[in-house]
C-alpha cells in the first residue's frame, strides 16, 4: 500500500477518528475540569483523564466531567470505555447536545457505521454539537468510500457551524482524494487558520502539503501537529509514513521511541511500520518478531470485528503479507473487498499476493476492475501489465506497460518491463533493441543493464551478454552482483574458465558470498570438477558450520562423484537443522527413491511439500515418491497440482511425462499442450511426449496426426516414423507399420527403428523376418538396450536358449530391479538346468509380489524341482493375479497331474487350450491332456 492510500484509506483508523477539539471550559465546572482541560491543552490526555476519574469519584453526577472523560477516552482512542462514561452521562440526564457528537465519534471509531448513520439522529442540534455529527457522518462515508456522500455532509457541517474547523478538514481530505489539491490546500489553510491549536488542522494541511510532493512542508505540519498534541497517534503514524517515504530512517527511531512510550505493545499500523523499517535497518528477525506479535494481536480481536470495522481486515492483510503468509493475506483481502469492492488499495495488495502466488489470471481479474478508478496512475499500469504478462496476454501486457511508461515520463524501469513484456511476446528484435537503446543512454547506470544482459542470456545471444557484462563491470568493478552476472554470460557462452574467473575475482573481494559460491560449485561441476567444488564447499563450511544452503549444495556435489551416502548425511544434516530446507528434502527423496526407500521418500517429500506448498519442484517430487508407494491417484493430484502452478515449458513438459506415469494422459496430455502453446519453438522437442500421452488416452487419431507433423520436421523425422509406426500397430494397421519402419530404417536408421520393426514383424506373425530384421541391426547398435531387449527377446521366443542367455544376464545387471527381466532369466536357467533360476525367480517375486509373471515363474521352477506343494502355493497366487493365463493354467495341470489330482488337471488344461492356442507350453499341453484321457 502506497503512502497516499495509506493516508486516504487507514485515517478511518486514527488520522480523524481518534481524536477531536475539547469544547470550552465553564466557570461552574470548579478546579477538577480545569486542571483537566489544561492538562488537554499541555497534550497530556492521560494526566486529564486520571484527574476527571478522581473528580467523578467525589461528584459521580457531574455531566460535564462525565462528557469531558468521554471525550477524553476518545481522543486517547479508547471507545468502549468512552461508551461505558457515555452511558453513564446519559443516566444522569446529560443533553443530546453533549451525546450526540460523542456518541458519533465512538461509533465511528468503532467502525459502527450503520449505527453512526442510524442512532444519532440530527434532530434537536444545531450549531457546533451539529456540524460535529455531520463531520463524523463524512468520515462514516469516506470510510465507505463515498466522496460525493461525505462532501455533503462536511458543506452542511460547514452551514451549521461557519467558524468550526470541522467541515474545512475534511473537505481538505476528500479534495485531496479526488486530485483537485489546490482547493485541497485551500480549505486545509482555513482549517489550520480556524483551530490553530488542533493537531488534525494540521495533519489536513500535511496530507495536502505530501500530496503535492512538499515533503518538507507536510513533515512541518506533522511537526506542528505532534508540538500541539504530543500523544497523537494520528499525527505521529503520518510523520513516519512520511520519513519512511523520504528515505530518513534514522529520523524514524525517535518517533518509534515516542510512540513505544505510549503504547505497548504498539498500534497494528505502527508495528507494520516498525517492521518495515527494522527489515531496511537489516534485523529481519526484530522484525518479523514484531509482526508475529501484531498478527497475534489481531488473530484474538472478536470475529464480528471485521464486520464493524472492515479496515482490520485490510490492516491484518498488509501484516500477513510482511510476514510471506501469503493465503492468509489473500483470505483477508478477499474479505475486505466483498464489503468495501471498490477500494482500489485492497485490489492492488490482493493483485501482488496473486502474482506471487504464481496466479496472474486471478491477479488480472482483480485488478481489472481497479482500472478506472487509477487510470492515471503509472505504477498499477505497471502492475496489470505485469499480471497480463504472467497470464500470458502479450498483446495486453504490451498495451499497459505502454501506458505506464507514458504515464511516467518514461521510468526506465518501465521501459525494461515493457521490453520484457515484448520479448515474451515473441518480438525479440524489438526487445533486445529497446533495452539496447536505453542502456545506451543511460551510460552512467547499470540499471537497464542487468535486464538487457539477462534478456541477452535468454535469448541465447551469449556472445552480446558478455560484451554489456563487460561494460557493466568496467562501470562497477567491485560490484560483486555483476561479477557473478559477468560469469554467467561467459559460462553461457561456453567460455567456463572466464566464468571460472569472474566466480573467482568476487569470492576474492568478498569470500563470503553464497550465492557466488553456488553458482561457482555448478560451475566445476560442468567442468568435472566436482572434487575441487567439494574441497572449496568444505572448506568454507569449516569456517561456516551453519550454513545450511551451502550445505545443501555440498549434497549435490557428493551426488555428483557418486557419493550418495555421503549427499544422505549432509541432507540430513540439514533437514535436521533446518525445517524450512525445501532443496535438501528435494534430494533425500530422490536418493530414497534410487535406494528403494519409497516410504522414506515419501515422508522427506511430505515436508518438502508442507514447506512449500505451491513449489512445482516440490509437489513433482510429492508425486513420485507417491507413485513409488502405489499411490496413483494421489500421484495425479500432486502433479495436477504442479501443472496449475507453471507457466515454463520446461516444468510442464516434466510434469506431462509424470503424469503418464501416473497413468493420466488426458491430462498429461493438457499439460503438454500447454507448453506447446507457451514455446511453439520447442514444439518438436515436446511432440513426442504429447504423442505417447495420446496413444495412451487411447485418442489414435490425434496421435497419428501428431506423429505425421513430427516426421515432417527434418531433426526428428526417425523419431516422428518411429512414433507413426506405434500407433499404426496399435491401430492394427500392422502391415503399413511394417512398411514404414522399413522405410525409415533405409533413410535414416536408429535404435527405436530397428526395434520398433522387430515388433512390428512379430505382431504381424512373420517370426523369421523379426528375428533376422534384429540380428541385421543389433551389431550397428550393440550398445543400445532397447536392441538388445530386441535381440534377447527373439532369440528367448526361438527357444535358443544359448544365445538368450548372455543377452539377459546383461540385462540383469543393467535393470537389477526388473522382475520381468529376472523371470525370463529364470526360465532360461531352468531350460539350461542352471541351479540358478530358483535363486532368480525368488528374486523377482521379492521385487513385484504381485507380478504374476513372477509368481508363476517361482511355482513353475519349484514344481521342476520336485516341490510340487510349494511350487503350487505360488502357482495359484499367480492365477489370483491372471485368472485367464493359458500358460499359468498348464503349469498349475502339470503339477496337479504329479499330486495325482488328475481332474482339476483336465479342468485347467482344457481351459488353457480354449483360450490362446498358440501359447507357451501349447504342445505339451496337449500332449499332457491326451495323456490324462487315457488315464480315465
Amino acid at each position: 500500500m502506497d503512502s497516499t492510500e495509506f493516508r486516504c484509506g487507514a485515517r478511518a483508523l486514527w488520522l480523524a477518528l481518534l481524536l477531536a477539539a475539547v469544547p470550552a471550559a465553564d466557570a461552574a465546572d470548579g478546579d477538577g475540569l480545569d486542571q483537566a482541560r489544561a492538562y488537554l491543552q499541555a497534550g497530556n490526555p492521560a494526566s486529564a483523564e486520571i484527574t476527571l476519574k478522581n473528580l467523578l469519584q467525589q461528584a459521580p453526577q457531574t455531566i460535564d466531567a462525565q462528557l469531558l472523560l468521554a471525550r477524553v477516552q476518545l481522543l486517547r482512542g479508547e471507545p468502549t470505555q468512552a461508551a461505558a462514561t457515555l452511558e453513564q452521562a446519559e443516566r444522569a440526564g446529560a443533553p443530546w447536545s453533549g451525546l450526540a457528537p460523542l456518541r458519533a465519534r465512538q461509533y465511528l471509531q468503532q467502525g459502527e457505521y450503520r449505527r453512526l448513520f442510524e442512532d444519532v439522529p440530527l434532530e434537536g442540534l444545531s450549531g457546533e454539537p451539529l456540524a460535529e455529527v455531520l463531520y463524523c457522518r463524512g468520515r462514516g462515508q469516506l470510510a465507505r468510500r463515498d466522496l460525493d456522500a461525505a462532501m455533503q455532509a462536511f458543506s452542511a457541517a460547514r452551514e451549521a457551524a461557519p467558524d468550526a474547523a470541522f467541515a474545512a478538514i475534511g473537505s481538505a481530505d476528500v479534495l485531496v482524494r479526488r486530485g483537485t489539491l489546490n482547493a485541497a490546500l485551500t480549505a486545509a489553510q482555513r482549517a489550520v487558520e480556524l483551530a490553530p491549536g488542533d493537531a488534525e488542522a494540521w495533519d489536513a494541511r500535511a496530507l495536502v502539503h505530501e500530496a503535492m510532493g512538499d515533503g518538507d512542508a507536510a513533515l512541518a505540519d506533522y511537526t506542528e501537529a505532534l508540538r500541539r498534541n504530543p500523544e497523537r497517534l494520528a499525527s505521529r503514524m503520518a510523520r513516519l509514513q512520511l520519513l519512511a517515504s523520504l528515505g530518513r530512517r534514522d529520523a524514524m527511531q525517535a518517533d518509534f521511541d515516542a510512540l513505544e512510550a505510549r503504547h505497548q505493545p504498539l498500534p497494528p499500523y505502527a508495528a507494520l511500520l516498525k517492521a518495515q523499517w527494522l527489515r531496511q535497518r537489516g534485523d529481519t528477525a526484530r522484525a518479523r518478531s514484531v509482526l508475529e506479535q501484531t498478527a497475534d494481536g489481531l488473530s484474538r480481536l472478536p470475529r464480528d470485528a471485521a464486520d464493524r470495522d472492515p479496515e482490520i481486515l485490510l490492516l491484518s492483510a498488509n501484516v500477513n503479507y510482511a510476514l510471506d503468509r501469503l493465503q492468509n493475506a489473500r483470505g483477508d483481502l478477499e474479505g475486505f473487498l466483498q464489503r468495501q469492492p471498490q477500494h482500489a488499495g485492497a485490489r492492488r495488495l490482493l493483485g501482488a499476493v496473486l502474482m506471487r502466488l504464481n496466479e496472474p489470471a486471478a491477479a488480472v481479474k482483480v485488478l481489472e476492475p481497479a482500472g478506472a478508478q487509477l487510470a492515471d496512475d503509472a505504477p498499477f499500469a505497471l502492475q496489470l501489465g505485469l499480471a497480463y504478462l504472467g497470464a500470458g496476454e502479450a498483446q495486453k501486457a504490451t498495451a499497459e506497460l505502454e501506458r505506464a511508461l507514458s504515464l511516467s515520463n518514461n521510468n526506465p524501469a518501465i521501459a525494461s518491463e515493457l521490453a520484457g513484456a515484448r520479448f515474451q511476446s515473441g518480438q525479440v528484435d524489438q526487445a533486445l533493441s529497446d533495452l539496447s537503446t536505453l542502456f545506451a543512454s543511460e551510460a552512467s547506470s547499470a540499471d537497464s543493464g542487468v535486464p538487457l544482459l539477462m534478456m541477452q542470456l535468454r535469448a541465447g545471444r551469449a556472445q552480446d551478454a558478455i560484451a554489456t557484462a563487460d561494460k557493466l563491470v568496467a562501470m562497477k568493478p567491485d560490484d560483486t552482483a555483476l561479477l557473478n552476472l559477468s560469469a554467467m554470460a561467459h559460462a553461457a557462452a561456453g567460455d567456463l574458465d572466464g566464468a571460472h574467473a569472474a566466480f573467482e575475482r568476487a569470492l576474492a573481494l568478498d569470500p563470503s558470498l553464497r550465492v557466488v559460491h553456488v553458482n561457482l560449485t555448478r560451475l566445476e561441476l560442468r567442468q568435472g570438477r566436482a572434487a575441487q567444488a567439494r574441497d572449496r564447499l568444505q572448506a568454507v563450511l569449516r569456517e561456516h558450520p551453519d550454513d545450511t544452503a551451502l550445505r545443501q549444495e555440498l549434497g549435490r556435489v557428493l551426488m555428483a562423484l557418486d557419493q550418495h551416502a555421503e549427499a544422505r548425511q549432509q541432507w540430513e544434516q540439514v533437514r535436521a537443522a533446518d525445517s524450512t530446507a525445501l532443496d535438501a528434502r528435494l534430494g533425500l527423496a530422490e536418493i530414497y527413491l534410487a535406494q528403494g526407500n519409497p516410504a522414506r521418500a515419501l515422508e522427506v517429500a511430505t515436508e518438502a511439500e508442507r514447506i512449500a506448498p505451491r513449489s512445482v519442484a516440490a509437489l513433482s517430487a510429492l508425486g513420485m515418491a507417491q507413485l513409488a508407494n502405489g499411490l496413483r491417484d494421489l500421484a495425479s493430484t500432486s502433479f495436477r497440482r504442479a501443472a496449475v502452478l507453471t507457466n515454463d515449458p520446461a516444468q510442464l513438459a516434466v510434469l506431462g511425462r509424470r503424469q503418464i506415469l501416473a497413468q493420466a494422459p488426458g491430462e498429461a496430455v493438457q499439460t503438454l499442450q500447454r507448453a506447446m502453446q507457451l514455446a511453439p519453438q520447442r514444439a518438436a522437442d515436446l511432440r513426442p511426449t504429447l504423442i505417447e500421452a495420446l496413444v495412451f488416452a487411447n485418442r489414435l487419431d490425434d496421435a497419428e496426426r501428431e506423429a505425421r507433423i513430427l516426421r515432417e520436421q527434418p531433426q526428428r523425422a526417425a523419431v516422428g516414423d518411429g512414433l507413426l509406426g506405434e500407433v499404426l500397430l496399435r491401430r492394427g494397421r500392422v502391415t503399413e507399420a511394417v512398411q514404414v519402419y522399413r522405410t525409415a530404417l533405409e533413410q535414416h536408421p536408429t535404435p527405436g527403428l530397428a526395434s520398433g520393426a522387430y515388433r512390428a514383424l512379430r505382431q504381424l506373425g512373420d517370426q523369421a523376418a523379426a528375428l533376422a530384421v534384429i540380428e541385421q541391426w543389433a551389431p550397428r547398435f550393440a550398445n543400445d538396450p532397447q536392441v538388445r531387449s530386441a535381440l534377447a527377446d527373439a532369440y528367448l521366443r526361438q527357444h535358443d536358449w544359448a544365445r538368450a542367455r548372455p543377452l539377459w544376464e546383461r540385462l540383469v545387471t543393467e535393470r537389477p530391479r526388473d522382475a520381468d527381466v529376472r523371470v525370463a532369466l529364470a526360465r532360461i536357467y531352468l531350460q539350461l538346468d542352471d541351479p540358478r533360476a530358483l535363486e532368480l525367480a525368488r528374486s523377482a517375486v521379492a521385487l513385484a509380489p504381485n507380478n504374476a509373471a513372477a509368481l508363476d515363474a517361482l511355482g513353475w521352477v519349484l514344481v521342476r524341482r520336485g516341490e510340487i506343494e510349494a511350487g503350487l502355493a505360488q502357482l495359484r497366487a499367480a492365477q489370483q493375479f491372471a485368472v485367464d493365463d493359458p500358460e499359468v493354467r498348464y503349469h498349475l495341470a502339470v503339477a496337479l497331474h504329479q499330486l495325482g489330482r488328475n481332474d482339476e488337471a483336465r479342468v485347467e488344461l482344457n481351459r488353457a487350450l480354449s483360450g490362446t492356442p498358440g501359447f507357451s507350453g501349447a504342445d505339451e499341453a496337449r500332449a499332457l491332456l491326451e495323456t490324462l484321457r487315457k488315464v480315465r
